[in-house]
C-alpha cells in the first residue's frame, strides 16, 4: 500500500499536526510543512515577455499530476509511491536531504531518462526510415527558455543540496558496502520544468507524426502540466508547485525591475536582472546603489547589471566612468577595474543625440574605440547614397 502525505495548510496547521506528519514521514518538524490546499500556478502557454499570468489551481489539477506519477511508474515496472506536495522546489530539496533511506533509491534514469532517449531513438529511425517524408520538427517553444531559466535559478540555489555527510556514510556501512559512491544531489536526481517541457515536448512530437506516443512520456507530460517540479525515487516521489511569480523578458531571461522575478509560496524568492541573479535590495531599494557598491562587486555580471539599474547616465554623472573619445558623433565612456595590477573588468558606454538635445547613453562593447563605432555597433553603418541620386 502507498500513502500520501495529506496537503495541509500553513495558516491553520496547529504544531501537534505539524509534529505527526514529521513523525510518520520521517522528516523534521521544519521540513513537514506541506503545501496548501490552493496552488497558484503558471499558465506557461502566454506571452511569456511580460509576465506569467497566475490561476488559481483546485485539488483536481494535484490529482491529475498524482495520477501522471502513478502512470509513469507504472510505465517504468514499479509500484506506485508515496507522493508529497511540496510548497517549492527549495523545500522539496531540504525534505529530500533529510529523508534518509525511506525513500529508497532514485528512479529519475527508469522513469525519465530511458523513456526520454528511447522516444529520440524512434524518432530518429522514422527520420532515417524517410517515414515522416517532408514533416520537419516544429519549432521550439518560446517558453522553453523560461522554463530553462526557472530550472537554472533554482538549481544555482539548491542544486548541490545533498544527504548529511554522516548519515550518508553510516547508511552505506548498513548495507555493507566499501564501494566510494559520491553522495547524490538535488540536481542529479530531480526533473525542473526545463526538463519535464523538453520531454513533454518531444511526446508530442512524436505523438503528432505517428499518432501516439509512449504511455511513459505521456504521464511526464501530464506531470509537466499540472507540477512545477519533479524528485522521484523509489517508495517515495516528491512534487512542487508552480510558481506563484515567473516573469521574463522578450529573450526568455528571468527579469523583473520592480520584485522578484521567481516566487514561490513557501516565500523562496529570486531576483533577476536581465537573466542575473541580483541581491534583494538592488531591486526594492535602487536608490542605496553608488560607486562603492559596484566596485565591490566581483561579478561581472552583476556590476553591470547595478549600473544598469542605477542608470548609466547617473553613472557617469557620479564619476563611474571617464571620457576616452569625442567627435562629432558624441562621447565615449570608459571604466577599467583592476586587481592587484591586472585589468579584470572594462566597461564602456556612449553619449549621443539624434533629433533633440537631449543626451543619450547606451552601454556598447569594451572594444569600441570611438564615439562613431559605437553608433555603427548600435544601429549599422549608415546609409550610402548613390552618386546617381539627386
Amino acid at each position: 500500500m502507498h500513502r500520501r502525505l495529506t496537503n495541509v495548510s500553513k495558516d491553520t496547521m496547529t504544531k501537534e499536526t505539524l509534529m505527526a506528519l514529521a513523525r510518520d514521514a520521517g522528516m523534521t518538524a521544519a521540513h513537514a510543512e506541506i503545501r496548501s490546499t490552493r496552488l497558484r500556478t503558471t499558465n506557461q502557454k502566454p506571452a511569456l515577455r511580460s509576465g506569467i499570468d497566475r490561476s488559481t489551481r483546485s485539488f483536481a489539477d494535484q490529482a491529475t499530476a498524482e495520477e501522471g506519477v502513478y502512470r509513469a511508474y507504472r510505465a517504468a515496472g514499479l509500484a506506485p509511491p508515496e507522493i508529497v506536495w511540496c510548497e517549492s522546489p527549495v523545500q522539496a530539496a531540504s525534505v529530500w536531504a533529510a529523508s534518509g533511506e525511506r525513500a529508497g533509491p532514485p528512479v529519475k534514469e527508469l522513469i525519465v531518462e530511458r523513456p526520454y532517449r528511447a522516444c529520440v531513438d524512434r524518432i530518429t529511425r522514422l527520420s532515417r526510415d524517410r517515414i515522416l517524408g517532408s514533416h520537419h520538427l516544429p519549432a521550439r517553444d518560446p517558453g522553453d527558455a523560461v522554463n530553462t531559466a526557472i530550472s537554472t535559478a533554482v538549481l544555482d540555489t539548491v542544486g548541490d543540496i545533498r544527504p548529511p555527510l554522516l548519515s550518508w556514510v553510516f547508511r552505506r556501512m548498513r548495507r555493507r558496502s566499501l564501494q566510494p559512491i559520491w553522495r547524490p544531489t538535488f540536481a542529479a536526481h530531480s526533473c525542473g520544468p526545463g526538463e519535464l517541457n523538453s520531454v513533454g515536448r518531444i511526446a508530442s512530437v512524436e505523438a503528432a507524426f505517428v499518432g501516439t506516443s509512449s504511455d511513459a512520456l505521456m504521464a511526464l507530460r501530464q506531470i509537466n502540466e499540472n507540477s512545477g517540479w519533479l524528485l522521484p525515487h523509489e517508495r517515495i516521489c516528491w512534487l512542487s508547485a508552480h510558481p506563484d511569480v515567473a516573469y521574463s523578458d522578450v529573450e526568455g531571461r528571468l527579469h523583473c525591475p520592480s520584485g522578484p522575478a521567481l516566487a514561490y509560496r513557501d516565500g523562496w524568492k529570486y531576483y533577476a536582472w536581465k537573466g542575473v541573479a541580483v541581491p534583494a535590495w538592488v531591486i526594492l531599494r535602487p536608490e542605496e546603489i553608488t560607486l562603492d557598491w559596484i566596485d565591490a562587486q566581483i561579478d561581472g555580471s552583476v556590476r553591470n547589471a547595478m549600473i544598469e539599474i542605477m542608470t548609466v547616465e547617473r553613472f557617469i554623472a557620479a564619476g563611474g566612468a571617464e571620457p576616452i573619445a569625442n567627435d562629432g558623433s558624441g562621447t565615449l565612456w570608459r571604466r577599467i577595474w583592476t586587481y592587484r595590477g591586472t585589468v579584470i573588468d572594462t566597461w564602456s558606454a556612449v553619449e549621443y543625440s539624434r533629433s533633440s538635445p537631449k543626451r543619450i547613453f547606451a552601454t556598447v562593447p569594451a572594444h569600441i574605440r570611438s564615439p562613431k563605432d559605437a553608433l555603427h555597433w548600435l544601429f549599422g553603418p549608415p546609409k550610402r547614397v548613390s552618386s546617381g541620386a539627386k
